[in-house]
């Protein structure tokens, strides 16, 4: 049986890795910090820290913070010093937020305690701080007229919630940065994305169009291909899986798809030859490539004619399979099975089909493929036997 994968993950893993990358301050200067007791300490710590004499540093960041724990600026340097120096957030987190509370509401004295915390909550996975902090840390910059830093951390916000499978605010958020700009191609792209997970594969289409209209990229139409894939509009999902082929012949994903698209169209020896390119190229995680050694052998199964040499190498593509999954994937073991009844092996046919059917007891094509093979170890026709199954990704 061809397996379908959920992999949009795999397809847009690229897409869903988020880089904050921020850009530099502008405006006012910081204001002087007020003398205080710990003023000369944190100086030296900082001094300290230029020189590469970190234990020496965080003594002195602890002392100035003693010797004044209203002093905002040593929080910040000895926040930095655990992120920057020893990247250990636990300890970085509680002094850039004692920082954030005693530091005066100024852009520029402000902006690295919320990048500080972003990056922080980020890689510690604390989803809810990272977005109330983002939230905050955007209206800073609006407020003091920093649109395009405010406009690249709105971006980071979606990404973040588009990460969480918060679609609906997601889509929100994007829907006002084009609002804003309606040209700007990454909110296009990443409101695409957004579209497609949320089912809807014409409005998702829509924006791919759009995108491709100035960033004609192998990427842009290998999403754009599959979306129409989804819409079962198979000729067209053809067309711009091999238009991001002609930009790059090297992605296996494309390929892959490009099966799918063939499928549709009953072109059996194109989507042969897509799942072979596909397989031959790798660099796909182990389970999709097993996957598609799956349908490869069912592909040619089910298309060989009685003793073709076909039937053989289907045979030791499934067995390969089966045995790298311990026969725990009850589509693999139905391919396996199917092999069998084909090359008249019914014993081994039914011990397969019973062993798909215990892994997916109430699955009525296992139930019903057991009676089948039932069936013809009893000498009577193998009534219903099919060829190709269109397959659709779930």
């Amino acid at each position: 049986m061809m397996r379908g994968n959920n992999t949009l993950a795999v397809m847009f893993g690229s897409f869903m890795v988020v880089a904050v990358v921020f850009c530099a301050p502008v405006g006012a200067q910081e204001p002087a910090a007020a003398p205080s007791p710990g003023a000369s300490l944190h100086d030296r710590a900082e001094a300290a820290l230029a020189m590469g004499d970190d234990l020496q540093a965080e003594a002195l960041f602890r002392q100035a913070i003693a010797a004044d724990r209203r002093l905002w600026q040593a929080y910040l340097g000895l926040a930095h010093y655990y992120l920057d120096r020893r990247l250990n957030c636990d300890d970085a987190i509680p002094n850039f937020e004692a920082a954030l509370e005693l530091a005066p509401r100024v852009a520029p004295v402000i902006e690295p305690i919320y990048q500080g915390l972003m990056l922080c909550y980020g890689r510690d996975g604390a989803d809810t701080r990272f977005l109330s902090v983002a939230e905050l840390y955007i209206r800073v910059l609006r407020a003091a007229h920093e649109h395009a830093a405010a406009r690249a951390v709105r971006k980071v916000r979606a990404r973040w919630l588009i990460r969480l499978t918060r679609y609906a605010e997601a889509e929100e958020a994007l829907g006002g940065l084009l609002v804003e700009d309606w040209a700007d191609p990454e909110a296009h792209e990443l409101r695409a994305h957004v579209r497609f997970y949320l089912g809807r594969f014409e409005d998702a289409r829509a924006d791919y169009l759009y995108i491709r209209q100035t960033f004609d990229t192998p990427l842009i139409n290998l999403y754009l291909g599959v979306a129409l894939l989804r819409m079962e509009r198979y000729a067209e999902a053809t067309e711009a899986l091999t238009l991001s082929l002609q930009r790059d012949g090297e992605l296996p994903d494309t390929y892959r798809w490009l099966a799918q698209a063939w499928l549709g169209q009953q072109q059996w020896q194109r989507a042969e030859w897509s799942y072979r390119r596909a397989i031959e190229f790798g660099g796909l995680d182990d389970e999709l490539a097993l996957s598609l050694k799956n349908n490869l052998a069912w592909l040619l199964v089910t298309r060989a004619r009685p003793g073709h040499p076909s039937l053989r190498e289907a045979l030791a593509i499934a067995l390969q399979v089966v045995e790298a999954t311990h026969g725990e994937v009850a589509a693999y073991t139905d391919t396996l099975a199917e092999i069998y009844l084909r090359l008249g092996r019914h014993d081994l046919a039914l011990q397969w089909g019973r062993v798909s059917l215990r892994r997916e007891p109430g699955n009525p094509h296992y139930a019903e493929q057991l009676a089948r093979f039932q069936a013809a170890a009893d000498g009577f026709p193998a009534a219903g036997t099919r060829l190709l199954r269109r397959w659709r990704e779930p």
